[in-house]
């Protein structure tokens, strides 16, 4: 195959008879693409033709070539293609280096009648494909095109410049790379460029953990590919007679399953060799310390089991899972008053991609409906990073405001109101869903506000003294020292009530028994632990509005009888015998 067939040929070809690689053994060999290469690459070239662009993320266990198979596809495009800008970003500097090294190997053993006028520097890690002599640069320029390698410590990788390419690489272990990684992305025009995040997995939470989930849920534009560790030909050892016998007899619950049963992978049932479960087992034994949960993060053989969390998952993790495969996409919108006729008033739904109000289920006329609602505190939640959206990121930054809207009946969300908002402002769109979620079609939803802080205070103060809300959740209370009850408008967590409240919830999703359509909430779920001290939370750094505000509102629906269909009977709010307000 001559010069310019390889330059035009798919790029399976170009490697196998133009790229050289070191191979496990330390020899120099053809880069031919392994399974999770191939795999990777019919993913990425299926996108880039449907779409024009190229977006991936890659979970993988470890030594699947990935970065190389990424460092291929950039060089060839570098090399062959003028004005052409690639960024490599690793987490450490050993890493960088080590990269560098893949690309500046390819370079070194091309053809000679491959190769464009170059000039680099190993030391910057740097390769330009460009005329080294100065004096001449302006007439015959070159392809002018480079490949730089940085390290994701540097916030300035990609800033002040345009990259077509960008490898990222190892994202779980980027120490404090929130600023690289938005100054990167402002970097990337969306036509015709690739970006390609691949790592292992580190912890649930994290930058890497938070972009997959919205690739799997199609909300960044990323595909979501993951990489088994038995999908690679060389993990297998030798099995002898006794090595079998052992095997067959001490097998785990994994490996019946996966070597009676075996493990569905991209819709197809793979058996896994008694070879493979015993380099499973070798790999246990010798590089993860004996330790289980170090080999599922490193050798993962589900997306799910890759992600570690920091404590113990609070949520039924199957449970959640199942609820995510079932869960959907909202329609979308804001709330509002509008004029109907010459006197009337209605409320209704606009259609907004962009509102704070996602809606699964219209109101139903047979239905009861309890709203319950965690108010924004003004607490900054870690740091704020950069999402790939268009929504406002939910990694870090000020806490959010969230009405849950539960329909007694069906055990199930049917709406959520949910974003930044001034405490004011969701008084007045929470009375609004309240009158369109209606009780049996008349009577306005019963909404329980936490009141654990100034902002809930200032929501109830507002419902009942300017918008005069008739149905708000009312707590009442014995006093043992005077005697006497007492009723405070809005819930109160404390440390008696939020332990309660949490373990109901859990049991409801443990059972399968309350219907969560929400993949937000049920995202918030998978990051919810139990910390070392035994209280459960939010993953530090992430927020738990959407959680807190569901279990509110089951509480609520729970004290004032609408668990079980009962509407209960309008609050009034004069005083009674017996009875002192404490509001």
């Amino acid at each position: 195959m001559n010069v310019s067939d390889l330059v035009r040929a798919p790029f399976v070809e170009y490697a196998e008879n133009v790229l050289r690689i070191v191979n496990k053994d330390a020899k120099l060999i053809p880069f031919s693409l392994n399974t999770a290469q191939q795999y990777v690459h019919d993913k990425i070239e299926a996108q880039l033709a449907e779409t024009g662009r190229v977006r991936a993320i890659v979970l993988k266990a470890r030594q699947e070539g990935v970065s190389t198979y990424v460092a291929g596809r950039f060089f060839r495009r570098t090399q062959t293609r003028p004005f052409q800008r690639a960024l490599v970003v690793a987490d450490i500097e050993e890493r960088a280096g080590a990269l560098f090294n893949i690309y500046d190997r390819f370079d070194t053993n091309l053809d000679p009648n491959m190769r464009p006028m170059k000039r680099s520097s190993k030391q910057s890690r740097l390769l330009i494909y460009g005329n080294p002599d100065k004096n001449s640069r302006q007439d015959t320029p070159g392809l002018d095109s480079q490949i730089s390698v940085r390290s994701a410590r540097d916030p300035n990788a990609g800033r002040g410049s345009t990259i077509h390419m960008a490898h990222l690489s190892e994202m779980a272990f980027w120490e404090k790379g929130e600023d690289t990684f938005i100054s990167l992305m402002s970097a990337i025009p969306d036509d015709g460029s690739e970006v390609i995040i691949e790592s292992t997995a580190k912890s649930a939470g994290d930058l890497f953990h938070q972009t997959w989930q919205e690739a799997e849920a199609g909300e960044n534009g990323f595909i979501a590919i993951f990489l088994p560790w038995w999908i690679m030909h060389e993990y297998q050892r030798p099995v002898s007679s006794e090595d079998e016998r052992v095997i067959r007899d001490t097998m785990d619950a994994f490996e019946l399953e996966t070597f009676f049963q075996g493990v569905e992978w991209e819709g197809e049932i793979y058996k896994l060799s008694l070879e493979q479960l015993q380099w499973r087992r070798e790999t246990w034994r010798n590089k993860c310390k004996s330790d289980w949960t170090r080999f599922a993060q490193e050798y993962p053989s589900s997306a799910e089991e890759a992600f570690v969390v920091s404590g113990a998952q609070f949520f039924d993790a199957l449970a959640v899972k199942e609820y995510i495969e079932t869960s959907t996409k909202p329609r979308r919108g804001n709330i509002r008053e509008s004029i109907s006729g010459e006197l009337g008033v209605d409320i209704d739904v606009t259609d907004d991609i962009n509102g704070y109000l996602r809606v699964w289920d219209e109101p139903n006329a047979e239905s009861h409906y309890v709203i319950g609602c965690d108010t924004a505190t003004g607490e900054m939640i870690g740091s704020t990073r950069g999402s790939f959206n268009t929504e406002q990121s939910e990694r870090g930054g000020r806490d959010f405001s969230c009405a849950v809207v539960w329909d007694v009946h069906n055990h199930s969300i049917a709406a959520m109101l949910h974003g930044r908002m001034a405490p004011e402002v969701f008084a007045d769109l929470v009375a609004l869903l309240g009158r369109y979620y209606k009780c049996l079609g008349r009577n306005p939803a019963m909404i329980a506000v936490e009141r654990n802080h100034s902002s809930g205070m200032t929501v109830i103060a507002r419902l009942l003294d300017i918008i005069g809300y008739p149905n708000i959740y009312l707590r009442r209370e014995f006093n043992q020292r005077s005697n006497k009850v007492t009723r405070q408008f809005g819930w109160v967590t404390s440390y008696e009530t939020r332990p309660m409240m949490l373990d109901e919830l859990a049991a409801m999703v443990r059972e399968g028994s309350i219907g969560i359509p929400c993949p937000d909430t049920l995202r918030e779920m998978q990051n919810f632990v139990r910390r070392d001290d035994g209280s459960p939370a939010a993953q530090p750094g992430l927020h738990d509005d959407r959680v807190m505000s569901l279990a509110i509102t089951i509480q609520s629906a729970k004290v004032h009888g609408c668990s079980s269909g009962v509407l209960p009977p309008a609050l009034t709010f004069e005083p009674l015998e017996g009875v002192s307000d404490d509001f």
